[in-house]
């Protein structure tokens, strides 16, 4: 009887250590993504908005509405 208690409490063990191992795994892939998408945010914004400013003032118009096609196409929304 005391054999069958251990080899239960052995095998629930055993469950909860790759249920924790496969939590960890994909807690770090969630946490890749958000941050790989925290960093292609940065990046349009620091690509997008100076090229918003250049059209809104006048400045180089082609280069910087291929810059915004390009922006726009990713989903980068401008400001209203």
């Amino acid at each position: 009887m005391f054999l069958r208690g251990l080899v239960g409490v052995t095998c629930i063990a055993i469950i909860a250590a790759i249920g924790a191992y496969f939590w960890d795994r994909q807690q770090a892939r969630i946490e890749a993504a958000q941050a790989k998408v925290e960093a292609t945010r940065r990046a349009l914004d620091e690509t997008c908005y100076p090229a918003l400013a250049r059209v809104q003032q006048g400045g180089d118009f082609y280069e910087a509405r291929r810059i915004l096609d390009r922006c726009e196409a990713i989903g980068w929304k401008a400001p209203e």
